[in-house]
């Protein structure tokens, strides 16, 4: 009799824990988050840059990054600089903001140098008037990485081409 009632209460656990791995599941399904890529084209330059980013779903539209600090900051290389910088992607759906931090390495130039940024998506500095996200990206979160290389333009500034990957939490119905 105790070794019916062990199998009884062992199946019921098999089949309450297969229940609630389909409903877990399910609600992972349901999330409003959403991986995105993307490919950016940047002129990128002191002040403020504007490029396009395409192949990139929900991000195809343009980009606009304007420069928090008026100089890169120094670090131990002396090839290597950081600066910091608000984002603002326009889409069709809407506008996307975010600010990020920056590492760029000159070190190959004058043929071309290597970025890497990491953005948090929420609302921009000061610098930017606290820019917020509208319409389909109102109140999202997440993150993304630009990371690419850029190449003198003759004009003081870059030709920037980068890859963006990262992750958008939408709030509501945005994700859909």
């Amino acid at each position: 009799m105790h070794r019916k009632r062990i199998a009884a209460m062992a199946s019921t656990a098999a089949i309450a824990a297969l229940g609630w791995s389909s409903l877990v599941e399910c609600a992972w399904g349901q999330s409003n988050c959403k991986q995105v890529k993307g490919d950016l084209f940047v002129i990128a330059q002191s002040g403020t840059s504007t490029g396009t980013i395409t192949n990139g779903g929900d991000f195809n539209g343009t980009i606009t990054m304007v420069d928090t600090v008026s100089a890169g900051f120094a670090t131990p290389d002396p090839f290597v600089v950081s600066y910091t910088q608000d984002l603002i992607i326009s889409t069709h759906e809407g506008q996307l903001t975010a600010t990020s931090v920056w590492l760029f390495d000159f070190s190959k130039l004058p043929s071309f140098g290597f970025g890497s940024g990491l953005a948090r998506i929420g609302p921009t500095s000061a610098k930017t008037g606290n820019a917020v996200s509208t319409g389909r990206f109102a109140g999202a979160t997440g993150f993304y990485f630009i990371n690419g290389f850029g190449t003198p333009n003759g004009a003081g500034g870059f030709i920037v081409q980068a890859q963006i990957t990262g992750q958008i939490c939408y709030t509501g119905n945005g994700g859909n």
